[in-house]
């Protein structure tokens, strides 16, 4: 249902994954993302007629930085210190608050509890294990699709053909997800790469506490 590029862990060595059962791949794939410390996720995801874009830098257990999109209207966002920053362009303002809302927040950043139940489609997003979840949903239907090379690494193909989709998985380093595809109106594609690059989260100065509005 998604797609994942990741970059392999430490070492170049084979870590042997491409020699086990479909099952105890996957297994091994869950216990190196249990152990990053980031990643970078980009790509397309098709949900309940909506497209949904995602450009994230995430810092498991710390928050994320970058942009998500959804029926073209985007925004960036920032999860640091359990808060949730949002600056969206103006057509996005406009869309969720009419033009009043567009002139009010015109360049600038709107703050928010990350527990806030309202945000909670946003930090399934940042939350590495929930994300990276979704990607094993189907594993025990997984059969072996023999081995193959995707941006330059060799990787192990698990075929999951119930719901037209595949899982690449690292055969190199750390076992990580390359590329886990689904087609269909319930299907996209999300590349994680850059697994455990140091990730700079900051909280913007002078964001509007969402709240506060709510409740003047």
């Amino acid at each position: 249902m998604l797609a994942i590029a990741g970059c392999g862990g430490s070492g170049n060595g084979e870590n042997g994954i491409a020699k086990e059962s479909p099952s105890a791949a996957v297994r091994a794939a869950q216990a190196a993302v249990a152990k990053a410390s980031s990643v970078h996720v980009a790509g397309i995801a098709h949900s309940a007629g909506s497209t949904v874009s995602l450009d994230l830098h995430i810092a498991s257990g710390r928050g994320a930085t970058g942009t998500v999109s959804e029926q073209g209207l985007s925004f960036k966002l920032i999860e640091v210190g359990g808060k949730v920053y949002i600056y969206g362009s103006p057509a996005f303002y406009s869309h969720f608050g009419g033009s009043a809302a567009a002139k009010l927040f015109a360049g600038k950043w709107l703050q928010a509890s990350a527990s806030a139940p309202e945000f909670s489609s946003l930090t399934s997003l940042t939350n590495l294990q929930a994300l990276t979840g979704k990607l094993f949903e189907h594993a025990s239907a997984l059969r072996y699709g023999g081995l193959t090379s995707f941006e330059g690494q060799r990787a192990l193909r698990l075929q999951e053909t119930a719901h037209g989709g595949e899982i690449l998985l690292a055969t190199h380093g750390s076992p990580y997800p390359l590329l886990v595809a689904k087609s269909g109106s319930e299907g996209g594609r999300i590349t994680f790469t850059e697994w455990g690059r140091p990730v700079a989260l900051k909280a913007p100065a002078g964001a509007i506490n969402v709240s506060e509005l709510q409740h003047s």
